[in-house]
């Protein structure tokens, strides 16, 4: 029985040496796999593609920042909005920190701040790159600009009634501004109410409604119409009216006003009155540069229609036009190597303008003049033809030479 006995636990303890034996060897594996395993890492570490090893959090910064791109002060650069707050815009532009609209820069684009929201894109202008706090400075202003102008072409073309208010007088109308924006235009004499209209110097900083007529964005260019608003009934009756005119139609005018562009005339067409622009080209066949020159308020002048627009109640008259044209048949009046007899109307870098007849000019070169005769505007002066370009409407003239009497002996 003792003998039994004895031999059970010589198995057990050969079972449990075994064991452990198999244990051994397991840990043994483990960590011959934890040896590879720390060899794969260090050799990833020592063999970085860069070449480097970032063994501190510093050389980590560093790294990363290789990455980031570096603005320049001055530069338009897109970015994306993350967030926007009562104060302030932040912009991802994909440097080391955000991009910040702040302070006054954050004031003067309010109202377009408003319109935008996280994700969108947006474009800025790099004020600081770095300040002495290390934030990155950004303005909106060319993006809030174009944003104005998408929504005054908006507005225009829905007819918004928009409040303007009267800052300045000048010969064509008033300058005017909304201030909701600080957007300046101007509102022609023409689109002024009569009660307005007579008394243009009482709308300095005074409030009025108006819509909008004209928006050209190329040519920074904004027209507003009070008379849209207040005479909004008689201007539909206009475009009935217009509706059925049509262009060629000879009409008695009296001029109404004066614009650096030229002068507005009303006329009588089936017995309403009908307000439209003389542009300065289409004033006379001559060319001039000042309206006033030619017609002054109150003067009555026969008018052709050469343009009408109803939806807008847009007129366009021609003075000229019911006037022979001067260049027809210019070829036989004006022959090359033909001697004339003109007069100096202006002065230029380039040359004199020679008058010949009304609505026919030539141009005098100036490498044609000799020094010792340079002409003054007034003067009388002997030319001759030495170029006509009848479709461009361009006479080149030279200086008629001196004839030399002959003297007999």
């Amino acid at each position: 029985m003792g003998k039994v006995t004895s031999n059970k636990l010589q198995a057990t303890s050969k079972k449990k040496q075994d064991k452990i034996k198999k244990i051994e060897v397991k840990s043994s594996n483990l960590k011959d796999k934890s040896s590879v395993s720390d060899k794969k890492v260090s050799q990833k570490q020592t063999a970085p593609a860069g070449g480097q090893v970032s063994r501190t959090m510093s050389e980590l910064m560093a790294r990363k920042q290789g990455s980031f791109s570096v603005p320049k002060r001055g530069a338009m650069i897109w970015g994306t909005i993350t967030e926007v707050t009562s104060r302030m815009v932040l912009i991802d532009i994909g440097a080391k920190t955000e991009g910040m609209v702040i302070d006054k820069e954050f004031d003067e684009v309010r109202d377009f701040v408003k319109s935008l929201k996280a994700g969108e894109k947006v474009e800025a202008y790099v004020l600081s790159p770095e300040n002495e706090r290390g934030q990155i400075l950004l303005a909106l202003r060319n993006a809030a600009a174009q944003w104005q102008w998408k929504q005054l072409e908006d507005w225009m073309k829905e007819g918004k009634v928009i409040e303007a208010r009267g800052l300045e007088v000048n010969r064509g109308g008033l300058v005017a501004r909304i201030d909701s924006m600080n957007i300046h235009g101007f509102i022609p004499t023409s689109q002024l109410g009569g009660h307005l209209a007579a008394n243009l110097d009482d709308l300095i900083n005074r409030v009025f409604s108006v819509k909008i007529i004209e928006v050209d964005r190329q040519n920074n260019r904004l027209i507003f119409s009070e008379r849209y608003v207040s005479e909004k009934g008689e201007i539909e009756a206009k475009k009935k009216i217009l509706a059925g005119v049509k262009v060629g139609l000879k009409v008695k005018g009296k001029v109404v006003g004066l614009t650096d562009f030229g002068a507005f005339a009303k006329a009588t067409i089936d017995g309403q009155e009908v307000e439209g622009l003389v542009h300065i080209s289409e004033l006379a066949w001559d060319k001039i540069d000042d309206a006033a020159s030619l017609v002054k308020e109150g003067d009555e002048i026969d008018l052709k229609v050469i343009d009408i627009n109803p939806q807008t109640g847009k007129v366009g008259f021609s003075a000229k036009q019911l006037l022979p044209d001067p260049w027809n048949g210019i070829e036989s009046r004006y022959p090359l190597g033909k001697k004339l007899s003109g007069v100096v109307s202006k002065i230029a870098n380039f040359g004199a303008i020679i008058q010949l007849e009304p609505g026919v000019s030539g141009l005098l070169h100036i490498s044609k003049i000799p020094t010792a005769k340079e002409p003054v505007v007034g003067d009388t002066v002997e030319v001759v033809v030495e170029d006509l370009d009848v479709e461009r409407r361009k006479l080149a003239l030279g200086m008629a030479r001196e004839e030399i009497p002959i003297i007999y002996r």
